[in-house]
């Protein structure tokens, strides 16, 4: 949590909503990687997903780790998605996963 992106007490709009989370983020510097690879979406870093019908980012999840395959999986709570293929259907047209952890070697199977 920093200036800006906060959520205690009132949040901040880049704490709860996705555009303004996405706009934070790249404006603050962090490297967004927009439809990455798997091997590009790592352990303790967001993953956005854009809706066109809505022309906007839309849906936020978090890297929780690795399933038995390798394949990343998220967590997301809309439908208390928890351990899901970071991929979560086919509905967006994109997906972007935001650079905040780096160390590949924290990976986590589940």
């Amino acid at each position: 949590m920093a200036d800006g992106w906060y959520s205690y007490s009132d949040r901040s709009a880049s704490w709860a909503a996705c555009p303004s989370m996405y706009n934070y983020f790249k404006g603050a510097g962090y490297t967004i990687i927009e439809n990455p690879s798997d091997s590009q979406v790592l352990a303790g870093n967001p993953v956005l997903y854009y809706s066109s019908a809505k022309g906007r980012w839309s849906h936020a999840a978090i890297c929780v780790g690795n399933d038995s395959s390798g394949t990343p999986i998220v967590a997301a709570h809309n439908n208390d998605h928890y351990g899901v293929d970071w991929k979560l259907g086919t509905g967006w047209s994109k997906r972007c996963t935001i650079l905040m952890n780096q160390n590949t070697t924290e990976k986590v199977s589940i």
